[in-house]
């Protein structure tokens, strides 16, 4: 009951300020009540800690929000709370609890689907279409209080319906921006329209206003029409990989034409290929490499592929370059399971120490992955 007055409470103050009503903040609770069966803490452990350089500190746990998204125990949760972790447990505010394994992953929008062997379950209803600007949502969290697991609604206001946002190198558009920030634990959490129904999950936080100036974090979601055509495929369990370079790009100011390399990652497949910093890459195949948006478009969107021909200038030479585009890793220096959905490109730049600790725990989870896009369907 807890989570419920608190999420009332405030909606009480946002539905006042619009003009409504304590009753209508009664019919909130109603159309809210049957979605707090469909929320679900998912926890993973994992052993010792990626930042830690190597030195042992034991066992930890990390915990992120999931829904239900079936009626056999389908759950769609973030990929970057599952990732890495050895052991991956659901638990549900009735008080059931199940292991989870990977069914697949959109790595793009940060979004895995679980399998558990939990029976009868209740999926969130899909809204139709996603609200506009001045609607009221809720952003779903998961806390876990002893051995009980409760929902908690943040209320929000939609402020605008094409909010935009880089994530993982590629750029969304027409998100909904919400009035409230991600809170630890948030990233994919499922964002939900006064009816109860799914509207969205949380992509990203990004500051409103400049930061000299005391800005405000909020909440970037992917609506639902974009999140029902990724959730199909996951569902049919096809998985999406982003293809990796091992490179940073420099945002130059200019007509610069191509994109010019900043840092190359050692044992990235631009290393391999022996793209230097400080070299400008003017095509991939046939198109333009015009600067960081279309880099993202014809790099890393289309995802991993052998052979790739880079066209370069280094100095005053133009040369052509094959380059296997791999898997983008899935694991990011700093990208501890349960943190905010906040983006940081600049993690890029902790890679190879994070992947070598790690490389047991990303191996596994890759034939995992390989074994789940092979099997008959």
């Amino acid at each position: 009951m807890r989570f419920r007055l608190c999420a009332l409470a405030l909606a009480a103050v946002v539905l006042a300020a619009q003009g409504g009503s304590l009753r209508a903040a009664c019919d909130l609770d109603a159309a809210l009540e049957p979605a707090s069966g469909s929320v679900v803490l998912v926890s993973g452990t994992v052993s010792g800690d990626p930042e830690s350089a190597g030195r042992a500190t034991g066992r930890r746990t990390c915990a992120n929000v999931g829904c239900f998204v079936g009626t056999d125990g389908e759950v769609l949760t973030s990929l970057l709370g599952v990732v890495g972790c050895e052991e991956i447990t659901v638990r549900c505010p009735d008080g059931r609890a199940a292991e989870g394994s990977l069914l697949a992953i959109d790595q793009a929008a940060g979004l895995a689907l679980l399998k558990t062997e939990l029976a009868a379950t209740r999926p969130l209803e899909l809204a139709e279409a996603a609200p506009g600007p001045g609607r009221l949502v809720f952003l779903v969290l998961a806390r876990q209080e002893g051995r009980d697991v409760t929902p908690r609604f943040l209320p929000a206001l939609v402020s605008s319906g094409d909010g935009s946002l880089r994530l993982q190198g590629v750029r969304w558009d027409g998100l909904l921006v919400a009035d409230v920030g991600a809170p630890v634990g948030s990233a994919a959490a499922p964002v939900l329209d006064d009816e109860g129904r799914l509207a969205g999950v949380v992509l990203g936080e990004r500051l409103r206003g400049a930061p000299a100036a005391g800005a405000e974090p909020e909440s970037c979601v992917l609506p639902v029409g974009q999140l029902a055509g990724i959730l199909a495929r996951l569902q049919s369990g096809e998985s999406r990989r982003l293809g990796w370079l091992g490179v940073s790009i420099l945002d130059e100011p200019g007509d610069l034409e191509g994109v010019r390399v900043g840092a190359v990652l050692e044992t990235s497949p631009a290393h391999a290929a022996r793209i230097q910093p400080g070299d400008v890459l003017l095509e991939v195949g046939d198109e333009p490499l015009d600067d960081a948006d279309a880099f993202a478009r014809h790099v890393v969107e289309p995802g991993p592929r052998p052979g790739v021909r880079f066209r370069l200038l280094r100095r005053d030479r133009v040369e052509v370059v094959p380059v296997d585009v791999v898997p983008r890793p899935l694991i990011m220096y700093g990208a501890a399971c349960g943190a905010s959905a906040t983006d940081s490109e600049g993690r890029l730049l902790g890679l190879a120490e994070e992947n070598r600790l790690l490389r047991e725990r990303i191996a596994e989870l890759e034939l995992r992955l390989q074994h789940l896009e092979s099997a008959p369907r």
